[in-house]
């Protein structure tokens, strides 16, 4: 069987659900190992899209064959609570998968889209003995048409005012340290205006 997944194309061989540890999905915590994959190419890609506010760049899909006589473990919308498809997720999907991965019994677990409904995603549990049977078939860049997504705008940061002082404003370095209050502290001189008329 061969499912599909997109990612960074940075991390795009890495099948361990590294990313797990870093953020939280529909079916997992921060901190859970898990790899989300899907059935079709455009189920990969349209569960990109909605998990995406800006247009993904840098991206590459990956085809990777899982064995034919690996168990899975299925799960239909009736093994599910009704608000399954709620955004957030209600957090019994995380503890259904949670649960299974530490049962360690089945590699894969079959789960409907929220997005498709005729189509299903692959959680594959990187903990699972067969694991290591998985098989990458192949890789290749994947840009996204621009029409799917706005692109994200990063606006320059604006540039610090530099006030001018005239050289008779300017404490000398001397006088700040005559006088400890005229230095910050840390060591560091900060610069002194001069009262006028003095």
């Amino acid at each position: 069987m061969i499912v599909y997944r997109l990612a960074s194309d940075k991390y795009i061989k890495d099948l361990n659900g590294t990313g797990g540890l870093y953020g939280p999905g529909r079916w997992h915590e921060t901190g859970t190992k898990v790899l989300y994959t899907a059935e079709t190419f455009s189920l990969a890609k349209l569960e990109t899209l909605a998990n995406s506010t800006f247009m993904p760049k840098n991206m590459a899909v990956v085809r990777v064959e899982i064995p034919d006589d690996v168990s899975i473990k299925e799960l239909m919308e009736k093994d599910l609570p009704g608000n399954w498809a709620d955004t957030p997720a209600p957090m019994e999907l995380k503890e259904i998968a949670l649960e299974w991965i530490r049962e360690n019994r089945d590699l894969v677990m079959k789960v409907p889209s929220v997005h498709s409904p005729f189509e299903r995603n692959y959680l594959i549990n990187p903990l699972h003995p067969d694991h290591g049977r998985l098989k990458i078939v192949d890789t290749r860049p994947h840009p996204f048409d621009p029409r799917l997504k706005p692109e994200e705008v990063t606006e320059p940061k604006p540039k610090k005012k530099v006030s001018k002082l005239d050289k008779g404003d300017i404490v000398t370095i001397q006088d700040a340290l005559k006088d400890p209050k005229n230095v910050a502290g840390g060591g560091k001189m900060r610069i002194i205006r001069k009262p006028k008329g003095k």
